[in-house]
């Protein structure tokens, strides 16, 4: 039972990382209960924080 509320809770966290770096907390929450809280978290440390468009300035010539 420990180990299961373990997981469950690494995935939640891994789904909030993904929140606050603009990806999908849901998407990667379900990723990492499927596969691996810590693959999860990997992988969403390896992506770079998704540009909004705020982030991109306009070319100004």
């Amino acid at each position: 039972m420990f180990a299961i509320a373990c997981w469950l809770i690494f995935s939640i966290s891994v789904g909030f990382v993904a929140n606050a770096l603009g990806r999908s907390g849901v998407a990667w929450t379900a990723f990492s209960m499927l596969f691996s809280p810590s693959l999860g978290l990997i992988l969403v440390a390896i992506f770079d924080k998704k540009r909004t468009r705020s982030d991109v300035s306009p070319h100004v010539a």
